[in-house]
């Protein structure tokens, strides 16, 4: 910290307790504890205690107006900065307003939590930046989240759980087109279309492990809440490989995304966006630069789900083999589950179980209502004219 900023914090702190002189000795002892904070000014705040009752003190902004200052428009960077850190006293008189202090890394940050998005710092602004992105990636791979429910409500940044998802021929498939443009280090989007179970997330997963690196998932379910600047500030602070929004299609659309998903494209190795219907994403959002390549995954393919089975596979016979082979993914994994793990489970038993809840699935409900009264007249008993 500055010379001027500590004498200034130093006096600010004494300041509140001049009425006191134990008090301030107490203070005086405590930040000396601290080196960050005061360091070797014990002998210059004993004198100012004398002038605490009298000082005029500016306000805690002007006071650190001549730091540097580091923001995230709509990012929480209070809460990156300040999470994992043990806090420091902040020395204002004003400490009860919001007003907080950390050594982040050996520099001494500053905010107020009524407004997160900045923080004040004691130092090189561009280590502090660097050493929140790599501490920030040391959880693994990422996800942007909301720290509330409201458009107004800053984002943070929360560790994300990915797997290597599993092969495909349609994977396989997309993945030559989009690698040339990997290797030679230039940006590629994709759009992955196809409806709900027939793959697409594992196949997006799969993608992202061939690119490697670092990735960074946008939740569609909160996107709603998300301001597209703020997701923009975090690719660029964060700068991932690979960036994953699923669904886009349900985050109420993307017509207000495009700049954010332009900026994104240019920030990452590989953007990758699915949705479950592409009627209902505007022709403004296919066009070269903001989706490079537009494809369609529309099943699992014959050989994904065959290795995919497994054991399972060569217990069904051919007529069950037709079956599941159209099934979505979830529907495979409980299959082969209760193949694997029920010793008496009967294939046709289960295969017909499972069709059974996918068949009534796809169908409206009103659908199934008129097919409920239609067999409960096929099996009324039949009424006989009498004659007299």
């Amino acid at each position: 910290m500055s010379i001027q900023v500590k004498i200034r914090t130093a006096l600010a702190a004494l300041s509140k307790h001049g009425q006191n002189v134990t008090a301030a000795c107490n203070v005086v002892v405590q930040m000396q504890r601290n080196s960050s904070l005061l360091s070797k000014l014990g002998a210059v705040t004993a004198g100012a205690t004398l002038l605490g009752n009298v000082l005029k003190l500016p306000s805690p902004s002007k006071l650190l107006g001549p730091l540097a200052k580091y923001e995230l428009p709509g990012v929480d960077v209070i809460g990156l900065l300040m999470r994992d850190h043990r806090p420091l006293p902040v020395g204002f008189a004003w400490d009860d307003d919001g007003w907080k202090c950390a050594e982040f890394n050996g520099t001494c940050v500053y905010g107020n939590t009524n407004r997160r998005s900045f923080v004040y710092v004691d130092g090189d602004v561009a280590n502090v930046e660097v050493s929140l992105r790599d501490g920030l990636w040391e959880q693994g791979h990422l996800r942007i989240a909301p720290t509330g429910s409201q458009w107004h409500d800053p984002l943070t940044i929360v560790g994300s759980v990915e797997d290597g998802g599993l092969p495909s021929e349609r994977a396989a498939a997309i993945w030559r087109r989009v690698e040339p443009w990997i290797r030679a280090g230039r940006p590629r989007s994709l759009l992955v279309d196809g409806r709900p179970g027939t793959g697409k997330s594992t196949a997006i997963r799969w993608l992202a492990a061939q690119v490697g690196g670092r990735i960074l998932r946008v939740p569609v379910s909160d996107l709603s809440n998300m301001r597209p600047t703020a997701v923009s500030s975090i690719v660029r602070l964060l700068r991932p490989d690979v960036v994953v929004i699923d669904d886009i299609d349900r985050g109420g659309g993307i017509g207000h995304m495009l700049d954010m998903i332009e900026e994104i494209r240019a920030a990452t190795r590989l953007l990758v966006v699915s949705t479950n219907d592409l009627e209902f994403v505007p022709q403004a959002a296919v066009r070269p630069r903001r989706f490079d390549e537009v494809m369609t995954i529309d099943s699992l393919g014959d050989d994904f789900v065959r290795g995919f089975l497994g054991d399972a596979w060569a217990r069904l016979d051919d007529a069950q083999r037709a079956v599941v082979l159209l099934w979505p993914m979830a529907y495979l994994e409980e299959l082969r589950d209760r193949l694997a793990m029920l010793s008496d489970a009967d294939p046709a038993a289960e295969v017909g179980n499972l069709e059974q809840r996918l068949t009534k699935r796809h169908i409206p409900s009103w659908a199934l209502a008129a097919m409920a009264m239609e067999e409960a007249a096929k099996t009324k008993p039949a009424t006989t004219a009498t004659t007299t």
